[in-house]
């Protein structure tokens, strides 16, 4: 008889799946830590043409919604990666091993990017 797969049973799968819900834990506390140390209601949300130092108009004023949307972001790649992920592994185990790969990257560079646009401010 075929042993069946079990996408819970798979230790690789989950932890990947904790990498990937740990990375949006991380994100969400590290964005909230930031909006609510700051006082000021005005963020800088782009860098336009940061290459020239003598720019005009070289930064765009946003609000807190932007990084607000940047948690919600978050949440959106763990709740999709994770529903692809368990979809696509009775048919491909290492296309759900990607999927899952490709929302931690997805989760590191909001981070990354989240954190340049604090230090801008």
């Amino acid at each position: 008889m075929a042993k069946t797969k079990s996408y819970y049973k798979d230790h690789y799968i989950l932890l990947l799946c904790s990498l990937n819900i740990f990375l949006t834990i991380i994100l969400i506390v590290f964005i909230s830590a930031r909006l609510i140390s700051t006082d000021s209601p005005n963020y800088i949300v782009q860098c336009r043409n940061c290459t020239d130092p003598t720019a005009l108009n070289k930064y765009v004023n946003g609000s807190y919604m932007t990084f607000i949307s940047f948690m919600v972001f978050g949440v959106l790649i763990l709740i999709f990666n994770l529903f692809l992920s368990f979809k696509t592994y009775y048919i491909r185990k290492g296309l759900s091993i990607m999927i899952l790969y490709l929302g931690i990257l997805l989760e590191i560079l909001s981070l990354i990017i989240s954190n340049a646009l604090f230090i801008l401010k």
